[in-house]
């Protein structure tokens, strides 16, 4: 090759490596997306079989000697306690990896008992209520509300403002309903379901002060 033929092929291979990295990485995003879903579906049968097993109840609805994670839901404060409410999902996640999101830099815990809100990357409706399609459950933690500033519970209603951040998904989230489906939202369909007949929520997000 003359020196000509090496920059022409050195410019070839700039030229293919601008075209296919984008591509690259909106595949993996997807993939971290249909991953997270994957999470959130297992994730919604442990809570199913929860609460078959406590009345009909789900673990912010149950005392901690009943096995829930009630108390926790009235704590106030500036510590967030959502790693107790997938504390008590033990048994049905078997593992606490599905606590956290594929596109999460969080660390997983070694196991439920060290679990700690750094080893979670889902939020909690501590009123969700069980069964019903139009009540919120779980979702990805990058919600926030710019104007109330970081919070240990997000209000979620028609009054509110919450967006989903460029973290894990880029502006966009996925949330597990109560009946256990599990829908991908950007932050305009977020406000638009709420005003739309989906329930209100009090999102308690696994916050590290």
């Amino acid at each position: 090759f003359t020196l000509v033929e090496m920059l022409v092929v050195i410019a070839i291979i700039t030229i293919l490596a601008a075209l296919l990295l984008p591509a690259i990485s909106q595949a993996k995003l997807r993939a971290n997306r249909i991953a997270c879903v994957s999470n959130l579906r297992e994730i919604g049968v442990a809570f199913q079989i929860f609460a078959n097993d406590h009345r009909g109840l789900l673990p912010m609805q149950v005392p901690v000697s009943d096995g829930g994670s009630e108390e926790f839901t009235r704590l106030a404060g500036n510590f967030s306690f959502t790693f107790r409410h997938w504390q008590t999902l033990s048994k049905e996640l078997v593992t606490p990896r599905l606590t956290l999101c594929p596109a999460d830099t969080r660390l997983p815990a070694a196991n439920f008992a060290v679990l700690q809100n750094t080893n979670v990357s889902y939020f909690v409706n501590v009123i969700a209520e069980h069964g019903k399609s139009t009540s919120i459950l779980a979702g990805d933690r990058n919600l926030t509300n710019d104007w109330l500033g970081d919070r240990v519970v997000l209000p979620l209603n028609a009054n509110s403002s919450l967006r989903w951040t460029r973290e894990l998904h880029r502006f966009k989230g996925n949330i597990l309903f109560a009946d256990g489906h599990v829908e991908e939202l950007n932050s305009s369909a977020l406000v638009v379901t709420i005003q739309n007949g989906i329930a209100a929520a009090s999102l308690s997000p696994p916050a590290v002060r």
